[in-house]
C-alpha cells in the first residue's frame, strides 16, 4: 500500500497497489524488497507554448525493487516521485524470464482519500468526454472519468489524473460502496482484458496533483514533467495562436 501527507495532513490513507493477470495470478504481495534506489532531480526546461517559458522539474524520487517470494520470483519495479504539487507513481515490469507477454485484467490501484471531500467529476463514458460535470461528496461518485478534483475541509485541493499514458488503457476510478475509496478501473478492450502487455513495460504514471487553493492547481506543472519531452527537435516554425471558431466546420 501507499499514502499521502500533505500541509502536515493526511489526504490519502493506505491504498492498495498490484495487478491481476489474466491467467488469474496476482502481483499484489508475497513480495521481497530487492533494493531501495533514492535520488534527487532539479532540472528546468522550456515549453513551446503555456503560462510559463521556463519550467522547472524538481522533486525526490523513491523506486522499490520488488520479486516474488515464490519460483517464480516474477520482479515487479514501482517508481514514486514528490514534487511541491503533488506526488506520482507508476509500476515498472523489467525484462525477466517468467514474465514476457502477458495480459492485465485488472489494475487494483485505490485512492483511499482519508474523508468524505467535496468533488467535482464527470460520469465515465467510454465514447466520449462530453457529460456534464457534477458536484458532490465523494461518497456520490458511481464511475469518473479522470481528472477527479476534491476539495477538502481544511481547503486543501487535489486532483487525482494520469500521465504519460502510452500503449495501455485509461484509467477511471469507481466506488463500489458509497464510500471514499476509489478503485483504478481501466477502459477493457472487447473481451474484457485491460492491457496486452509485453515486458519491459511502463504503465501511465498515477498523478495526485495538491494545492492549498484550487488556482495552484492551474499552476502545477506535474503531468507536463511527468510526460515524454517533446520529439519535435525544431519548434521555431511553431507560432501559438488563438481562434473563435465552431470545431466541427473548422475541422473540414
Amino acid at each position: 500500500t501507499y499514502s499521502v501527507q500533505a500541509f502536515l495532513k493526511p489526504l490519502l490513507l493506505p491504498s492498495k497497489m498490484g495487478f491481476v493477470l489474466a491467467d488469474g495470478s496476482r502481483l499484489q504481495n508475497n513480495f521481497k524488497i530487492d533494493k531501495m534506489e533514492f535520488a534527487v532531480h532539479d532540472t528546468s526546461w522550456q515549453p513551446v507554448w503555456g503560462t510559463d517559458k521556463n519550467i522547472r522539474d524538481r522533486y525526490n524520487k523513491l523506486a522499490v525493487h520488488l520479486s516474488e517470494k515464490d519460483s517464480l520470483k516474477r520482479k515487479l519495479i514501482i517508481e514514486f516521485r514528490a514534487y511541491n504539487d503533488g506526488v506520482a507513481f507508476r509500476y515498472l515490469f523489467p525484462k525477466q524470464a517468467n514474465l514476457t507477454d502477458f495480459k492485465i485484467s485488472d489494475e487494483l490501484t485505490e485512492f483511499n482519500l482519508n474523508s468524505d471531500f467535496d468533488s467535482w467529476w464527470i460520469e465515465r463514458d467510454f465514447d466520449s468526454y462530453e457529460k456534464l460535470f457534477q458536484s458532490t461528496p465523494v461518497s456520490k461518485i458511481d464511475a469518473t472519468q479522470t481528472p477527479l478534483t476534491c476539495k477538502a475541509e481544511s481547503g486543501i485541493h487535489l486532483s487525482i489524473h494520469e500521465a504519460a499514458l502510452t500503449d495501455y488503457a485509461s484509467m477511471t476510478l469507481v466506488n463500489k460502496g458509497s464510500s471514499t475509496l476509489l478503485e483504478c478501473d481501466l477502459v477493457p478492450w472487447p473481451d474484457g482484458v485491460k492491457v496486452v502487455a509485453k515486458a519491459p513495460l511502463k504503465t501511465p504514471w498515477r498523478t495526485i496533483q495538491i494545492a492549498g487553493k484550487a488556482g495552484d492547481l492551474l499552476e502545477s506543472h506535474l503531468i507536463e514533467n511527468l510526460n515524454e519531452p517533446c520529439k519535435i527537435e525544431d519548434t521555431s516554425w511553431i507560432k501559438p495562436m488563438k481562434y473563435v471558431g465552431i470545431w466541427w466546420g473548422m475541422h473540414i
